[in-house]
């Protein structure tokens, strides 16, 4: 069962203040060594610290009694996990990726993404929203609005470091059918699959669906599910035996996320949700959010709407668990042309382990900004950026700005502290220069 640290932490403490408050009201023998087994490894307290005598202590023990062990520490392992929304592949992004290949290539993405490879480096665990199917060894690579992307782009995310990747969204029906099982076709002829990396959120058929993804590091093993809200409309033929799982099939869902709750230490939900260029949470979204968190889920990583949403702190019903949702990471890199679309994050959080009890505790979440960049109307030298680095120069230079003169960085900052909010945001907004000081004013 997961328990919260903090939970046990106050449990502990409570305890301990027995002793502290100078209680002076005698614990029988045997509570007093069920209380030191039950608690002394969540606290590694000092026996010298309290009033009563330690029952390890040999000047304590009758002749006949031989001095007990000593309890075994805690031991803590963790782990770093990173998430991105959606990797938006628009025909501005692939022709540039073609003009950029080079030897033998016949694309090459990673320009477009090299100065936020760092963001992503160090992650144990690097969850990513891959919008577009990747289904070129069957179909021409195509843009909006039935999106086929070069098998590169997988490629070139694995390289970065991604090793966690749903494409439960609604571009899943683009390419019918044979877009589905050339996207699995990919991934399966990759070495790794499985243990090195998960892909979640489209399915050969039915076992293929029950077979939860379940990926291990740090002695601390993850579970990714993925659904989506729609698909466009696009429903699969009744002769196939592809699934997705839909948001409206809750019964899916929640043996999904109960079948990876007995499978994993740790939960993490991929759902594609919500209104599209909106930062506003649907009253749905947080019934549903607080559903998958009661049936296992620790942490949900919400994307679909290309624009940021919320933060919030989840926790279950029993008050047993805490864990968060993200309602949406926005866009990991698009050619859309409006500001809001062209800013989204690397959300970065640990999870803890005590190998001792086998409880999980979720870290605080932090969000840092990037920013997709171009150039001009025709969207030249389309790149990623850390908000950090991205200059009010580089913004006025931005092709959003012949239609969004207000885009700017100080405009970035704002939607950011009112979408996310100080507490998530792993930078804070510059400091605005002080004014300079007037001289005296010239004599007459």
């Amino acid at each position: 069962m997961k328990l919260r640290f903090l939970a046990v932490f106050m449990a502990v403490c409570c305890g301990m203040g027995l002793a502290f408050a100078g209680c002076t009201r005698e614990i029988p023998e045997e509570v007093q060594r069920e209380l030191e087994e039950k608690f002394q490894p969540q606290s590694k307290k000092d026996p010298s610290s309290s009033s009563k005598p330690s029952k390890g202590d040999p000047s304590q023990l009758d002749d006949d009694e031989e001095e007990a062990p000593p309890p075994p520490e805690d031991r803590i392992t963790s782990v770093a996990i990173k998430a991105v929304g959606d990797n938006l592949i628009h025909n501005t992004i692939y022709l540039q990726a073609q003009n950029s290949a080079a030897n033998g290539q016949s694309y090459n993405f990673f320009p477009a993404y090299e100065n936020v490879a760092g963001l992503v480096e160090g992650a144990d665990f690097a969850f990513i929203n891959q919008e577009t199917l990747l289904a070129s060894a069957v179909f021409e690579p195509s843009t909006y609005p039935m999106f086929n992307s070069p098998t590169e782009v997988g490629d070139t995310m694995r390289e970065l470091g991604f090793n966690l990747f749903s494409h439960s969204n609604n571009h899943a029906l683009d390419m019918g059918v044979k877009g589905i099982n050339a996207t699995l076709d990919f991934w399966d002829n990759k070495e790794g699959i499985g243990e090195d990396f998960l892909v979640t959120g489209l399915f050969r058929d039915e076992d293929d669906m029950n077979r939860i993804r379940v990926m291990e590091k740090n002695e601390i093993s993850l579970a990714l599910v993925a659904f989506t809200e729609h698909t466009n409309g696009l429903k699969l033929p009744s002769t196939a035996e592809n699934k997705i799982i839909y948001t409206s099939d809750t019964e899916t869902i929640k043996g999904q996320i109960q079948a990876a709750d007995q499978a994993a230490d740790v939960v993490v939900v991929s759902i594609h949700w919500g209104i599209e260029n909106s930062h506003e949470v649907t009253d749905a979204q947080r019934e549903l959010a607080q559903k998958m968190f009661d049936w296992g889920a620790d942490v949900i990583l919400g994307t679909h709407p290309h624009v940021l949403q919320p933060i919030e702190i989840l926790t279950s019903s029993d008050g047993e668990r805490e864990g968060f949702v993200i309602y949406s990471l926005g866009n990991f890199i698009s050619a859309q042309d409006v500001p809001d679309n062209l800013v989204g994050g690397v959300l970065d959080f640990t999870v803890y382990k005590n190998m001792s009890s086998g409880e999980i505790s979720v870290g605080h979440p932090y969000l840092t900004p990037i920013v997709t960049h171009y150039e001009t109307a025709w969207q030249k030298n389309l790149a990623l950026y850390p908000l950090s680095e991205y200059t009010e120069e580089m913004a006025e230079s931005h092709g959003v700005k012949r239609k969004y003169s207000y885009f700017s960085t100080q405009y970035i900052w704002e939607m950011l502290n009112e979408t996310i909010g100080q507490d998530y945001l792993a930078e804070k907004a510059p400091e605005p220069p002080e004014p300079e000081e007037e001289g005296p004013a010239p004599e007459e």
